[in-house]
């Protein structure tokens, strides 16, 4: 069940796989912290991890919509709902009684990222990958950190 980066979520978008990337690896670090047989108490690395992913979220977030209306992209508010939803899911986990279920909150952490970063790259950005490529292409923005 681990998170591990597979080339079919690239986009083509250096600095969106790049932040993609990332977020696999955050996903893969509260795996591990669920593999780990050491018996402590993990309240606050699961805190941790849960704030690093929000925080982490909300910046990719914010550089994709960014150029979401740069290139003017028909789905925008649709695709900033997805991001909004996640991010109250994340919310919403660091709501839970953690401290007395970590390893479910842990459990529950990954199988939402591995879901919900799974569908959203290969359904929701696969959607704009061609439209973005072709703006950048084109040479609608100056900015080279998105291609």
């Amino acid at each position: 069940m681990g998170m591990k980066w597979d080339e079919k979520y690239s986009l083509g978008i250096f600095g969106i796989d790049m932040q993609h990337r990332r977020l696999f690896e955050i996903g893969q670090e509260v795996y591990s912290l669920i593999l780990s047989k050491n018996g402590d108490d993990n309240y606050d690395r699961i805190m941790g991890l849960l704030g690093r992913l929000k925080d982490y979220a909300l910046y990719h977030f914010d550089y994709e919509e960014k150029y979401m209306k740069i290139f003017g992209y028909a789905d925008y508010e649709e695709h900033r709902m997805e991001h909004k939803l996640f991010v109250e899911k994340i919310l919403e986990i660091e709501t839970e009684d953690i401290d007395l279920s970590q390893k479910k909150v842990a459990l529950e952490i990954v199988d939402f990222i591995v879901k919900w970063v799974s569908d959203h790259i290969l359904g929701s950005d696969a959607k704009y990958r061609d439209y973005f490529v072709s703006k950048i292409k084109a040479g609608e923005t100056s900015n080279t950190n998105v291609v």
